[in-house]
């Protein structure tokens, strides 16, 4: 079943040289493309299908071709086009979203299709049933326990791949110093500087899987994100967004919760092509797709089901 895109104005083309000049909508769904336009293409066609929402794709310095393809196709397909500076993800999410004037922003990555109606609906009704700063899947806290790794700790954060967030609040957080970028906090002692000195010794393969138990004496105990009393982490993760989840849920009550939708829909709801951009950006990172090995994959789908030739 498919559902019929939402117009973002009339006529086709719609670039934008800033993202203040976006016209005003209730709600937009924002794509960021770097290196990855076949990938991004299926984000951007499903969420045209699918999230009855204006969509802004943001093209960032991308050297495949990407923007004068989605220029070419912007011109039959009803979407924003924009472009500015490559930056780490978390960072580029800080910039854009500070420059939004809408009530709610739709976070699609672009490594994401959406295959069911229901699921952008279900998460709008789920931010509506309560107050809430943001709704969708929820990535849960838990030991990164592989070898490349070692013994960290992974902070419970939005599932960032597709998110719903209330602007104002988020933009409230920024205002207050919050970020959505990524961090790791170096945990073996409580000296700063030690710490980190320390952590240098896991990009050794030996020391990779070794949690070095007799250091646990002198690693600090972790409040606040979940940390089991009696374990203590060699390092502690904030991927992206958990910083900023963390702080508005600690503020709940004044800016609502987090809601959350049910783990069971994400794998007949959405198909997620896990770290397709990373890998165009750091070609060596094993926690991540090539985009190779789904592009043909891609491409079919694109024809059949979209009517889209890349």
């Amino acid at each position: 079943m498919t559902r019929a895109t939402h117009s973002c104005a009339s006529g086709r083309a719609h670039p934008l040289a800033t993202l203040q000049s976006l016209p005003a909508h209730d709600t937009v769904a924002i794509i960021i493309n770097v290196d990855t336009r076949i990938v991004s293409t299926l984000a951007l066609a499903s969420a045209l299908r699918y999230s009855e929402m204006p969509v802004v794709l943001i093209d960032c310095e991308s050297s495949d071709g990407s923007h004068a393809f989605f220029e070419t196709l912007n011109t039959s397909r009803d979407f924003y086009l924009h472009s500015r500076p490559l930056m780490s993800h978390g960072k580029a999410l800080d910039e854009i979203i500070a420059s939004l004037n809408c009530r709610r922003v739709l976070l699609v990555d672009s490594d994401i299709e959406i295959k069911h109606e229901r699921l952008i609906p279900m998460m709008v009704e789920a931010m509506d049933a309560r107050p809430a700063w943001g709704a969708g899947f929820l990535h849960e806290a838990g030991w990164l326990n592989s070898p490349a790794a070692v013994e960290g700790w992974f902070v419970e954060r939005m599932w960032i791949p597709l998110v719903l967030l209330e602007v104002k609040t988020v933009q409230g957080a920024l205002r207050a110093g919050v970020s959505f970028d990524h961090r790791k906090v170096a945990n073996d002692v409580s000296t700063k500087w030690l710490a980190y000195l320390l952590s240098l010794r896991f990009v050794l393969p030996y020391f990779r899987a070794r949690r070095l138990d007799w250091m646990n004496r002198f690693r600090p105990t972790v409040p606040n994100v979940g940390v089991p009393v009696d374990r203590k982490p060699s390092f502690v993760y904030y991927d992206t967004g958990a910083d900023m989840y963390q702080y508005l849920q600690a503020k709940s009550d004044s800016a609502g919760s987090y809601a959350p939708i049910p783990l069971t829909y994400s794998g007949s709801w959405l198909t997620h092509q896990h770290g397709v951009t990373r890998k165009k950006l750091r070609w060596w990172d094993a926690n991540s797709t090539n985009q190779s090995s789904v592009v043909d994959e891609i491409r079919e789908k694109l024809r059949n089901e979209y009517g889209i030739e890349v």
